[in-house]
């Protein structure tokens, strides 16, 4: 808990500083930096309550289980997705599980868009989220016993201040026989949240039929790429581009345009110096939104070297 907490503060000491920057070039006001209000003391309501589920009453030895936290946020608050955009913190959260699990990777649902304070674009979450995670558990697990599952998890919860938060938090189930069919658990509130988590382009389940074309020469420090997305639901009533975090690239002069079922969204990619160590893709996700309800976003790796044409 304590290497928790001190990685957030250093995580929001961080934020205040980039959020500075973003503030003065966006023309806050008098210089001011709203953000510099971070970590005052909370309210007496907890601005984010989480807490630990799984998507079962039980566990089966060699079975796997989907354990999940669920933040509750505080009316007109909002924490961040896992690029926080401009400014704040990602939330983050780890799982331990019994020896001889195995963890899959957290998976984030897709986010909105905030304007904070000083004309600050962040990305996040805003009402309630749940953070998922597939847990695969060891045939070696005794029928009748219980295991305890364990998750860190911090954020930065953002109004006119950022107040930085993190809990500890503890799920015990009990071990089922290899062959039972424990009781599901939460369905109504997993299923939700599933329906909203990213498919990558190119998988049986993606939301459509995508196409990319672009390409970006390290030597010239970056490339245009355009993406075309031919949608197989509804026509959307407009698309949202979130570039994933990237330590060596950023996205900019984004463009999205809606034709029916068609989506073609376009952006420039500039790498950065490091490139070599700091990864050779970058994640985009295309999220369309409405008539009437969010759709399932589309997830691009998009290479930072050579040519990419993906369909």
């Amino acid at each position: 808990m304590k290497d928790t907490r001190q990685r957030m503060r250093r995580a929001g000491a961080a934020a205040v500083v980039l959020a500075g920057c973003a503030c003065c070039h966006a023309g806050a006001p008098n210089g001011e930096n709203p953000w510099a209000k971070l970590d005052e003391p909370a309210t007496e309501r907890p601005l984010v309550v989480a807490r630990l589920l799984a998507d079962a009453a039980a566990v089966r030895p060699g079975a796997t289980v989907t354990l999940g936290v669920l933040f509750d946020i505080e009316k007109n608050w909002h924490i961040y997705w896992k690029n926080p955009g401009q400014a704040g913190v990602a939330t983050e959260v780890t799982f331990a599980a019994p020896p001889g699990a195995a963890v899959g990777p957290l998976t984030y649902p897709v986010p909105r868009t905030f304007a904070d304070p000083g004309g600050i674009v962040t990305y996040g979450y805003a009402g309630r989220v749940l953070l998922t995670a597939r847990a695969r558990m060891p045939k070696t697990l005794e029928p009748g016993s219980t295991v305890t599952f364990k998750a860190a998890a911090s954020w930065l919860a953002c109004k006119d201040k950022c107040v930085l938060g993190s809990a500890d938090l503890v799920l015990r189930l009990p071990v089922a026989a290899p062959n039972a069919r424990p009781a599901p658990a939460n369905a109504s509130l997993f299923a939700a949240w599933a329906g909203l988590l990213p498919v990558a382009a190119g998988e049986k389940a993606c939301p459509a039929a995508v196409a990319v074309a672009g390409r970006v020469d390290p030597r010239q420090g970056g490339g245009r790429f355009d993406v075309a997305l031919t949608w197989k639901g509804p026509a959307p009533s407009r698309a949202e581009v979130y570039p994933g975090p990237a330590a060596a690239a950023t996205v900019s002069r984004v463009t999205a345009r809606t034709d029916g079922k068609r989506t073609v969204v376009g952006f420039t990619v500039t790498t950065l110096k490091g490139l070599a160590r700091s990864g050779k893709t970058l994640e985009v996700l295309v999220v369309a939104v409405g008539p009437g309800k969010r759709a399932r976003g589309v997830v691009l790796t998009v290479p930072l070297a050579g040519e990419s044409n993906t369909k």
